[in-house]
């Protein structure tokens, strides 16, 4: 951002992928330049690449302005008890227009990266959050092998449940249940359906 040298960029970039480290990237938060770059640099390094979304982004939306108001990022921060009704994180109204708007730059730039790496010959994977932690065992049990193909992982069945039980069992913030404290949440869920689509969309399995 300092000095917009694209060479010097993708250079970094580069060393970054030829480590071969796996990476877990959020487009919405980083410079869209940072984005290309990781793109053409991951594609050189044969990386394959997964993306993970949200059918239904609004608990996404929620858990993440919680996170911002509270500085609560995981379950050993959130707070609890009467300091978690007493919480002033839900005395600001929600800001419809700002989320929406941040929300539908994340849509475009993950429409953008998966764009690119069509374009560079590549096969991304999509995989629904709700697919993976939201629908029942046996159907995420699914979704996870497909994930693992995609990136041409096989793995024993032994080792497969054992990660879907540490994937299903770990993250969670237990906050969820604060979420219809928000005010203007009914507003945000009619305006939802303005967000751009995301091309590599599809609904999930039945839960």
């Amino acid at each position: 951002m300092q000095t917009e040298n694209d060479d010097a960029l993708l250079q970094s970039m580069r060393d970054i992928c030829g480590r071969r480290s796996n990476l877990k990237h959020c487009p919405e938060l980083i410079p869209m330049p940072v984005s290309q770059a990781l793109v053409t640099a991951s594609v050189a390094q044969d990386y394959q690449h997964l993306f993970l979304y949200r059918c239904d982004p609004i608990p996404r939306i929620l858990s993440l302005e919680y996170a911002q108001r509270t500085n609560a990022w995981g379950p050993g921060q959130t707070p609890q008890g009467d300091s978690a009704d007493s919480s002033t994180a839900f005395d600001a109204a929600l800001d419809i227009k700002a989320i929406l708007t941040h929300e539908a730059t994340a849509h475009t730039r993950l429409n953008q990266s998966w764009q690119a790496l069509l374009e560079a010959g590549v096969s991304p994977i999509a995989l629904s959050f709700e697919e993976l932690y939201l629908a029942t065992p046996d159907n995420a049990r699914q979704s996870l092998i497909y994930m693992l193909a995609g990136l041409d992982m096989v793995l024993p069945a032994e080792q497969i449940d054992t990660l879907l039980q540490r994937l299903r069992g770990t993250g969670n913030q237990n906050t969820r249940n604060r979420y219809d404290q928000f005010r203007q949440i009914d507003q945000l869920k009619q305006r939802i359906g303005d967000l751009p689509q995301l091309i590599f969309h599809s609904d999930p399995a039945p839960a």
